[in-house]
């Protein structure tokens, strides 16, 4: 009895002294109990996740094994780089911690967080030019935060995480950034929306993070380790290209090239080895890309300013990487399986290499590639409209050609429902334009001049 007396007295001097404050720590814990709960319900039912990003941390955080090998990138990474084919070539655990449009701000945050987990001993990082020039390389900008968010979205919380998200956008996007769910505001009271985001979280697929499809031959599953499997193959009357890049000397932008410097001291610091690198990508992109040699350029002193080696596989001779064929490629930027197993044996071949074995294996500049290609055209792509004979609202095009000094073209449209016509016969001229609603197949024959007799066509949509 004097036990419990003591007991409730003592209980009743701490509460007396404390009692205030343990109200607090209890009304704290619980508001953050609901905080939590109410974001994780509004995310389930309102947040419409990439799924890619999902599946990739759920096979992250599941890879028991010591990761070697780290692969970086955008979607050029996790399409074309097979981490089970490396597996057995180097006799390696290879793993693609890619997402589609990473940028480097986001590759220095996935590198740290690996690098906890994991003994790493060489990160091979993707140079896609698009994600780090231009618009894309203003890391900062409303229209990049995306690409950010599908990535970090599924990342545990951690310190690394949280700095992160502070420093992937403006302030005034915290908020969706903190609370994805907030990104789909515009969603409130769309039921049938929230009714489809739902369905989709309750599937045995979603759920156990598995995500393929088989259509017409054309087979895509999320495999492990980071790799996008797809037979998908690039179809001729899709060899139309709506970009057009410039790049001026030293292209990449201030944010990009912080990141990236951010990442090699990085692996440099903490004993890793690292590679930087571009996957080739079909012909016609790379053709619409004006210098393309500046960027290339400006890659090269910064490798050779920390000492590191770059491969721009858009300048490998063809005899030694036979990938610029149609049934390589998914679609104009990505290989499909098969050239994904072409290219691997090649990369590793090459990083397995000393830059003196390998300098046989390209080009020295795209330039010289060109001249040294055999003439060849590899579809249309869209240019700045300066005004035509068409009318202001018209779409400008160009043949895409390697040796467009060398060659002539005949160019001929067929609107739906209407004869075709010939838009010009063989000119030296690579631009035709139309008006901008106006939809058909253009048809393009290619000669080298002199060489009437043969010639090469493409038929595309347009």
């Amino acid at each position: 009895m004097i036990r419990v007396s003591s007991f409730i007295f003592s209980f009743r001097r701490f509460y007396s002294k404390y009692g205030k404050n343990v109200k607090r720590i209890v009304f704290l814990l619980l508001f953050a109990f609901v905080f939590r709960a109410g974001v994780t319900f509004f995310n389930y039912i309102y947040a419409g996740y990439d799924e890619w990003g999902r599946i990739l941390w759920h096979n992250y955080y599941n890879e028991e094994e010591n990761i070697d090998y780290l692969y970086l990138g955008s979607s050029h990474v996790y399409c074309d780089i097979n981490p089970f084919k490396l597996d057995k070539l180097n006799g390696e655990n290879n793993f693609n911690l890619s997402s589609g449009s990473q940028k480097f701000n986001g590759s220095y945050h996935l590198l740290k967080e690996a690098d906890k987990r994991h003994d790493i001993k060489h990160v091979y990082l993707e140079m896609y030019y698009v994600q780090s020039t231009g618009s894309g390389g203003i890391y900062y900008d409303s229209g990049n935060v995306g690409a950010n968010q599908n990535t970090i979205n599924f990342m545990k919380i951690s310190g690394n995480k949280l700095h992160y998200m502070l420093t992937m956008s403006e302030p005034s996007l915290y908020g969706e950034t903190l609370f994805p769910f907030i990104k789909y505001r515009s969603q409130l009271f769309n039921y049938i929306y929230i009714k489809d985001t739902i369905d989709k979280k309750e599937t045995d697929d979603y759920k156990n993070y598995i995500y393929s499809t088989k259509n017409d031959g054309d087979i895509l599953y999320y495999a492990d380790k980071g790799f996008y499997y797809r037979t998908r193959q690039l179809a001729q009357k899709e060899l139309r290209w709506t970009d057009e890049y410039r790049m001026e000397k030293n292209p990449m932008t201030d944010d990009a090239e912080k990141y990236l410097k951010k990442i090699i001291k990085y692996c440099q610091n903490n004993g890793i080895g690292i590679t930087l690198f571009s996957s080739p990508i079909y012909e016609l992109q790379v053709l619409s890309t004006e210098n393309y040699d500046n960027y290339v350029s400006q890659l090269r002193q910064i490798a050779e300013e920390y000492g590191i080696d770059y491969y721009d596989f858009n300048l490998c001779r063809e005899n030694y990487l036979p990938i610029q064929k149609t049934e390589n490629f998914m679609d104009i930027g990505h290989l499909n399986v098969n050239g994904a197993d072409i290219y691997t044996d090649m990369f590793w071949k090459v990083m397995s290499g000393t830059p003196e074995e390998n300098e046989k294996y390209f080009y020295p500049t795209y330039a010289e590639k060109l001249l040294s290609s055999k003439p060849q055209i590899y579809g249309i792509y869209q240019v700045d409209f300066d005004g035509t004979d068409v009318g202001i609202d018209a779409t400008a095009y160009k043949v895409a050609a390697n040796r467009p000094q060398d060659m002539e073209y005949r160019i001929l449209l067929t609107v739906e429902d209407e004869d075709t016509r010939m838009y010009q016969d063989f000119s030296s001229n690579p631009y035709f334009s139309v008006p901008s609603s106006e939809h058909g197949i253009c048809t393009i024959v290619a000669r080298v001049k002199g060489q009437e007799e043969k010639v090469q066509t493409l038929e595309i949509n347009y």
